[in-house]
This record gives C-alpha cells, sequence and structure tokens, in this order.
C-alpha cells in the first residue's frame, strides 16, 4: 500500500513537472507579425543565406529624394 501511494506521488510530481515544462514552451502571441519576429530571433541564418541576402541588399539604389525632402535640405 505504501509503496502504491509512493509511485502515485512521483507519478504525480512527474506529471506536474511536466505540464510546467509545457506552460514554459507555450507562447501566445497577439498578432502573426510577433510570431515571426519571434521566430527569426531564435532561427538562425546560415551563412551562405546571410552572404547572397547581403549582395543582394547592396544592389538596391536608394529611392531618389521627393519634393519636401529637398526642399528641408534632408
Amino acid at each position: 500500500m505504501k509503496r502504491e501511494m509512493k509511485l502515485n506521488s512521483q507519478q504525480q510530481q512527474q506529471q506536474e513537472e511536466q505540464v510546467h515544462t509545457q506552460a514554459e514552451r507555450a507562447t501566445e502571441f497577439a498578432t502573426p507579425e510577433e510570431l515571426l519576429r519571434h521566430d527569426a530571433l531564435q532561427t538562425p541564418v546560415p551563412p551562405a543565406i546571410g552572404q547572397r541576402l547581403q549582395q543582394s541588399v547592396s544592389q538596391i539604389k536608394p529611392l531618389p529624394k521627393t519634393w519636401w525632402q529637398r526642399l528641408l535640405g534632408s
């Protein structure tokens, strides 16, 4: 009888630990953008893709200044 109670308390303790770890892992996001930002922070970019991205971005020409930026000297 005591052994059964001991096993039950151990099982209960294990179940509680599992619930706590699942609760710690679960994160609720208000918007899809928030989810994507969180995922981007957690996922490392492979070096080859990072280099290709840098090359692509460096080839983009800056947009010409608008009339009000030229007027204000910005």
